[in-house]
């Protein structure tokens, strides 16, 4: 799933028993249909390296990309009540307020290089 949002509040961020860092995020969507703005609201947790760049760069306001698996909890509130949530376990989110002409940034978890094949005769490929 993919959604583009702005976070309702500061992100909440929280350690594992592991000590491993886990933070909570408040996106709202919005959209426009018959003249009516509909928001709809959704949990989504980063875990890790993500988490840790979610506490630097994004605060309440921040335009967000999110990207992850969708999910629906039950939750309760303060008053023991029962609220089906929609909680995205993130797997990539950028920020898009810091998108200044060039590719916004990625916070996915950081990856081994590969170096590209090379190719000896590229046109060949192509049918050239």
């Amino acid at each position: 799933m993919v959604i583009m949002g702005k976070v309702g509040r500061d992100p909440q961020v929280k350690l594992s028993e592991n000590g491993y860092p886990i933070c909570y995020l408040a996106v709202a969507t919005s959209e426009t249909i018959k003249e009516q703005k509909l928001t709809t609201w959704y949990q989504v947790i980063l875990w890790g390296y993500q988490a840790e760049q979610a506490e630097k760069i994004l605060t309440k306001g921040s335009n967000v990309y999110i990207e992850g698996c969708l999910h629906l909890q039950e939750m309760k509130d303060k008053e023991g009540k029962l609220h089906n949530v929609l909680e995205i376990s993130c797997k990539d989110f950028r920020c898009l307020d810091l998108y200044l002409g060039s590719k916004p940034e990625s916070y996915s978890e950081p990856q081994p290089e590969t170096k590209p094949k090379s190719r000896s005769k590229p046109d060949e490929d192509f049918g050239f």
